[in-house]
């Protein structure tokens, strides 16, 4: 078995909300893979990410809010990754 290492692990309490953010949207995204969207809430992103629900309730407000910052987040990838190959 290979231990993955968690991208949050070893990050100072002080990383920038910005970096934080986007690993809670990574693990969002996993969860998201694994279960579908309708499995993506506030306490399995939590569970993956290895922090309370309160963290993510903070960083993003509520499920709703949650699930728009992945699926912007997301927009902004694909798009990005298309701008690479054209």
């Amino acid at each position: 078995m290979v231990a993955h290492q968690h991208p949050l692990a070893g990050s100072p309490r002080v990383e920038s909300g910005s970096a934080r953010r986007e690993g809670f949207l990574r693990f969002a995204a996993a969860e998201a893979a694994a279960s579908g969207i309708p499995g993506v809430t506030l306490a399995a992103v939590a569970r993956r990410a290895g922090v309370g629900r309160g963290t993510l309730q903070v960083a993003f407000g509520s499920e709703e809010g949650l699930h728009r910052a992945l699926g912007s987040w997301l927009m902004t990838a694909l798009i990005a990754e298309g701008a690479q190959v054209a």
